[in-house]
């Protein structure tokens, strides 16, 4: 969803940036702006800065690799198994928190998503 309004960020025109665009990425931008505000998500957001390096699409992709690398491996060494299952959690999670008004701004769709993508890495890896 991220790159979704990223890329539709990137398309607007010099007249649509100063009306500030859609609706749904001036309802970030202020989700955004008001989260910027508590203490508890600029500290996630310098903490997700840090681990990823400044690069938070990279360290997603990584962890999701890892992440599907112990679930297609199942016969992998099991303290590997665990150590890359914990890091690639870690990864997403520190990132959904600080992705969360991209989250939010899908409304009950979000969950619909995370099912469906549930659904098709257990379809895709069981045996």
């Amino acid at each position: 969803m991220y790159e979704y309004f990223r890329a539709t960020a990137s398309t607007l025109s010099g007249a649509q940036r100063a009306t500030g665009g859609p609706e749904e990425l001036r309802e970030i931008a202020g989700m955004q702006a008001d989260l910027a505000h508590e203490s508890w998500y600029g500290a996630v957001g310098d903490i997700a800065r840090t681990v990823t390096f400044d690069q938070p699409r990279a360290a997603l992709w990584s962890a999701v690799f890892l992440a599907l690398l112990v679930r297609l491996n199942r016969s992998g060494p099991p303290r590997v198994q665990l150590g890359l299952s914990v890091l690639s959690a870690g990864y997403c999670a520190l990132l959904a928190v600080l992705w969360f008004p991209f989250l939010y701004a899908l409304g009950g769709a979000t969950f619909i998503a995370l099912a469906a993508t549930g659904v098709l890495l257990w379809a895709a890896t069981r045996r």
